[in-house]
């Protein structure tokens, strides 16, 4: 049994001529061989970058979706809140009391005698 392969051919009329004189180079310089197996690896590559970026790209559409979503339901959400009274314009001339207090300060007054 033998191990030999047989010889593979190309038919150089179905080729553009550039493409030819490439080949022919490599094939003078006994060249031929790597650069079609390293032209077929580098194919296979691509085949499978192209693959992974088509997975990559489904992934963006979709976390892009998602970040629409979240901003919709933030603009619902803050559109949707209910106005506090500080939040009211206040017209000029007039002065608004709120019944709330939101904050305040105390403080211990002691009384000086001068």
């Amino acid at each position: 049994m033998s191990d030999k392969k047989p010889r593979l051919s190309l038919t150089a009329n179905k080729m553009p001529e550039d493409v030819y004189r490439i080949l022919a180079e490599k094939g003078d310089t006994r060249r031929l061989t790597p650069y079609v197996v390293s032209l077929v690896e580098k194919e296979r590559m691509m085949d499978t970058l192209i693959m992974n970026l088509s997975k990559v790209v489904y992934k963006i559409d979709d976390l892009e979706e998602t970040i629409n979503e979240m901003k919709e339901q933030l603009q619902g959400s803050s559109n949707s809140s209910p106005k506090r009274e500080s939040d009211e314009k206040v017209v000029q001339g007039s002065i608004g009391v709120s019944e709330n207090i939101d904050g305040g300060i105390e403080e211990e007054i002691e009384e000086v005698d001068f």
